[in-house]
Order: structure tokens, then sequence, then C-alpha cells
């Protein structure tokens, strides 16, 4: 089930562009959309997922993908923290403790700062595909436009 790079951007900037991608949950972070929420959220240590089954099958499942634990660390750190660098002007918190209680930011700052998110995070799988051995062919990414309301 080795994704290739077109396979991971497509899976990752199609959540982006439907508005399925939430930093603040797991199953619908840049990691999440990419794996599957329930192989992050049990890799993360999901309350849900208490057992230390789900966790080893959570890894072996992130290596069937073609990934390493780091690589997915990498890009998850990466992700989060240019999102609340850009916001906050510090790395990351959690949402919570930023009076945040749906865990969603809106408006320009955050759509620019998601922005910013996805292009270096997608920069760092496109590495990882390339040092893995891929030809990568990357398309270029763009921003979004969400609707006035």
């Amino acid at each position: 089930m080795k994704l290739t790079y077109r396979e991971a951007y497509d899976r990752i900037v199609d959540a982006y562009f439907k508005d399925q991608l939430n930093p603040f949950q797991s199953c619908a972070c840049f990691i999440g959309n990419l794996l599957g929420s329930q192989i992050w959220s049990a890799c993360r240590g999901n309350p849900k997922l208490k057992q230390e089954s789900d966790k080893v099958e959570g890894l072996l499942l992130i290596n069937s993908f073609g990934y390493s634990i780091y690589q997915i660390e990498l890009m998850e750190d990466n992700f989060l923290n240019e999102i609340f660098f850009a916001i906050k002007g510090y790395r990351y918190a959690s949402p919570r403790n930023e009076g945040y209680a749906s865990g969603q930011l809106m408006g320009e700052k955050y759509e620019n700062a998601l922005f910013a998110a996805m292009s270096s995070t997608l920069d760092i799988l496109k590495k990882i595909h390339e040092e893995n051995g891929e030809v990568v062919d990357a398309p270029v990414f763009i921003k979004r436009e969400l609707a006035k309301v």
C-alpha cells in the first residue's frame, strides 16, 4: 500500500480544497488525511485507543505506506509549527489553552498560515519521496479561495 508522492499529495490537497483538513484534530490534520484517521490516532496515543496493540498496529501501517515514524513526525511537527508561528508568533501549543473551544481558527490570517504550512510540509513530503528514489514531478500547489459568507 506504499504511496507515490502524487497519491500522497492528492490525498492531502483534496482534503485541503474540500475544507476537511483541521490541524487541531489528529484524524483530520495533514498526517491524518495522509494515512487515515484511525492509524494516526492510534500512533498519537488517542485516549479512545488505549491498547498498546493499537499503537503497534498503527506503526506497522505507517511503515506499509512507505514512511518511518520519524518522517511522519517531521511532517506533523512542521505543519503545526508553521500554523502556530504564523498565527501567534510562537511555536505549537495546544489550541485548548488558547481559547479555541472548537479547535478551529477562521479568517485570512488562518488561511495564510494554513497555506504556508501546507506548502512547506508538501515540500518535506516531496523530499522524503525523492530520498527514497522516486522521481517526483510535483504539481504547483495553489491557495484555495473560500466563498465569502
